[in-house]
């Protein structure tokens, strides 16, 4: 990837720049400062020419700077930052503005140069797109791009723990200490989290038991209430059969006695019609009777009279024969026996008729009395068959009275039997709150002890689940940890990378000091076999001691140097393709004057094509050529 151009409008103190940044060679960047003579070149925006690089392609800075932080405090607005790039044969065209015009407080646009335009939704999504093109972290970007005076590390002084974190930091390798302790601690809270699910999974298990003993519990309760429910409903529809058996034969019986009743009442209206026929036959016996009485009365009376005047004409007649002889008191003449005869004879005639009469009306008497007997005795007869009529009728009355009266009754135990059948019916059909809503109640309450039971079962199971889980990456953090101790990754890392390192810092510091070498060291094998992380940096010195301690300090420094370098380009060879970019800011500080032509010869093997330097020193100014001037004037670099 090949930095290529870079245009910069207000961006931290840089106010207006634009940059070729695939110079060949060796460039020299300088800074005037114009509004603090004391400065000199401090505070110009030397670093801050590159460091826009940074910004425009990752978002951040090297001094952690965020949001408009990056804007410069002069301008207030109007921050940009294009940066034309070359990745795999395409060239791509990057601009990231804060507080710009027209566009959103922060905005990235992402092109291939001059055609497509590669910007996505929004910054993050951008930043991805980007981030995939440029094949690299910005961490590896600064570290491999950037090299400054704060990278020059004093080895000679660091213990064996400081040299462990100057390796791992220059590595890019912190990650795996932080991370093996974070893992430690994860692995620890695996354990933990195993052991909580462990007993928390007897703790379930023990409550589910509990649980599952309630729901069979329950389950009996409401077999029992069932078994319950069915007795009683047997029970009910057992009664509302016998009653309604019982009810149709009360039916029929009252059906029955409806029948006899109508029937007898018939029969009484029959009777009555013949006991009213009897009365007026009775009415009619009693006045012929009454008649036959008073013809009898007459004819008895005719007869007592016509047999007194026969009486008495026999007397007249035997006075009359006893008068033969004798003067009549009335005419006084002398009664004579023919006189008396002719009287005799006209009294006998009359006498005869009289007895005629009598035997006839003594006949018509006797008639009389034998047809007023007869006609009693009818009478009798019909006086015996009115009361047993009329007995008939009230005994028929009092039966249908009683008829009536037990229909009436059994319709009322009908109508009581069938409310208390309509009634067994409701209750079949309601429950009749007997053991119906006890069920009820049960289920709804087995319902809640069975998705207790479930919601227990599915705790196990996510407990299970969690211990299997912890378990799992239980072995994996295992492997995590043993892979980022010191027998791991980072061991490898130190076995791949301690060669080259030595092999640059050697040729770095064979054009620094020809007469020393030096030898970096990361790991060393234990007697036990295992590994341990020892750091340690040594020096063969043919003219001296062979310890960094033994060295003078202009000497130390060249080590220092030498291996800071290489740790830099160990960076630049973990770039994606080439790194031809190199930033040195202040790097050679620390060496005398005498040391300029020393420190040109590295600069050419530092391998980059265009190298970026920033320096004081004036013996190695003098030796650049090529030249970028930064002037700051009232806040604004150009």
């Amino acid at each position: 990837m090949k930095i290529l151009n870079v245009g910069i409008e207000n961006f931290l103190g840089m106010g207006s720049a634009n940059v070729q940044m695939n110079r060949p060679g060796i460039t020299l960047v300088e800074g005037i400062n114009n509004d603090s003579d004391a400065a000199l070149s401090n505070g110009a925006g030397k670093s801050t020419l590159f460091e826009a690089v940074l910004w425009c392609l990752y978002g951040v800075t090297r001094r952690g700077l965020r949001g408009d932080d990056v804007v410069n405090r002069h301008a207030g607005s109007g921050c940009r930052v294009d940066v034309v790039f070359e990745a795999n044969g395409t060239t791509y065209n990057v601009a990231r503005t804060r507080k710009s015009s027209g566009t959103p407080p922060a905005h990235l646009t992402l092109h291939e140069y001059g055609g497509t335009d590669l910007t996505k939704g929004t910054v993050k999504d951008t930043q991805t797109a980007l981030d995939g093109i440029l094949g690299m972290s910005a961490t590896v970007f600064q570290r491999a791009v950037f090299f400054g005076q704060g990278d020059v590390k004093p080895f000679a002084a660091l213990s064996d723990a400081e040299l462990k974190a100057v390796f791992e930091q220059a590595l890019g390798l912190t990650w795996y200490s932080e991370n093996r302790a974070k893992m430690a601690g994860y692995l620890a809270g695996l354990k933990q989290t195993i052991e909580r699910g462990t007993t928390e999974a007897r703790l379930l298990e023990s409550e589910l038991e509990l649980k599952r003993h309630k729901v069979e519990t329950h389950r009996e309760s409401i077999r029992q209430a069932e078994e319950a429910e069915r007795t009683w409903s047997k029970q009910r529809t057992d009664e509302i059969s016998a009653l309604t058996e019982d009810n149709q034969r009360r039916k029929e019986e009252s059906s029955e006695a409806a029948k006899k009743a109508a029937i007898l009442a018939a029969q009484l209206d029959e009777k009555a019609s013949a006991l009213e026929k009897l009365n007026e036959l009775n009415v009619q016996l009693g006045n012929a009777i009454s008649a036959k009485i008073r013809d009898a009365a007459v004819a008895s009376s005719l007869l007592s009279s016509t047999s007194k005047a026969a009486e008495s004409i026999d007397k007249r007649i035997h006075s009359i024969q006893g008068m033969g002889g004798t003067t009549c008191e009335t005419c006084l003449q002398p009664v004579d026996a023919d006189g008396i005869a002719r009287v005799v004879l006209s009294l006998a005639s009359e006498r005869d008729e009289l007895y005629k009469r009598v035997v006839e009306t003594r006949r018509e008497f006797d008639e009389a009395k034998r047809k007023m007997s007869n006609l009693q005795t009818m009478d009798k007869q019909l006086q015996e068959k009115v009361k047993k009529v009329s007995d008939e009728i009230t005994e028929g009355r009092s039966e249908h009275r009683a008829l009536v009266t037990k229909q009436t009754m059994i319709d009322s135990d009908v109508a009581k039997i069938e409310a208390r059948i309509n009634g067994l019916k409701d209750e079949l059909s309601e429950g009749a709150g007997h053991q119906r809503d006890k069920v009820v109640k049960l289920h709804s309450t087995l319902g809640i002890l069975e998705a207790d039971v479930d919601v227990a079962l599915s705790r196990i199971n996510d407990a299970n689940e969690a211990i299997a889980d912890a378990t799992a990456k239980q072995a994996d953090a295992s492997l995590l940890v043993n892979a980022l101790g010191n027998g791991g990754v980072k061991s490898y890392v130190f076995d791949t990378v301690t060669p080259e390192l030595n092999e640059w810092a050697n040729k770095y510091l064979q054009v620094l000091e020809p007469d020393m070498s030096v030898e970096i060291a990361t790991v060393t094998k234990l007697k036990s076999g295992e590994y341990r992380e020892k750091f340690s940096v040594a020096v063969n010195c043919t003219s001296g001691g062979n310890s960094i301690s033994a060295l003078s300090g202009g000497e130390q420094q060249k080590v220092n140097l030498s291996v800071a370098l290489a740790f830099n380009r160990l960076m630049r060879s973990m770039m994606t393709g080439d790194a031809p970019l190199l930033v040195l800011d202040e790097p050679f500080e620390a060496l005398d004057s005498g040391s300029s032509d020393q420190v040109l010869e590295l600069l050419k093997v530092l391998d980059a094509d265009s190298l970026y330097l920033i320096t004081h020193n004036e013996a190695v100014r003098d030796l650049v050529p090529a030249r970028i001037v930064v002037e700051k004037n009232r806040g604004k670099a150009t």
